[in-house]
């Protein structure tokens, strides 16, 4: 939803899908190689229902801006799409958001 004049204080604003995004969206297939090729990066595995993973979203995107110049990446992967790799990676409750450090 893109924020407009019936956008209530308490509705999340999640950016129009038209609009770029510097946060990297992940499936089962590219999350081992992202994580691999980026050091230092922050996944978030969310549900599109739920309302801490809207919240955050806006916030996300800010500091995917403002870490990018840092060379660290911000992806995200849809748990609802992705039920069973989440799953597999133990993911419980939604949002969850871990870091990937690689050094060397």
């Amino acid at each position: 939803m893109v924020a407009d004049e019936t956008t209530t204080p308490n509705e999340a604003v999640t950016p129009s899908s038209d609009v770029p995004s510097d946060v990297v969206d992940l499936d089962a297939e590219t999350f081992a190689s992202f994580t691999t090729e980026n050091p230092i990066s922050l996944v978030e595995f969310f549900a599109p229902w739920c309302g801490h993973c809207k919240s955050l979203a806006p916030e996300y995107e800010e500091a995917a801006t403002t870490l990018k110049e840092k060379g660290i990446k911000l992806a995200k992967i849809d748990c609802m799409d992705h039920g069973d790799f989440c799953q597999s990676k133990g993911i419980l409750g939604f949002p969850y958001v871990c870091s990937t450090l690689r050094f060397g």
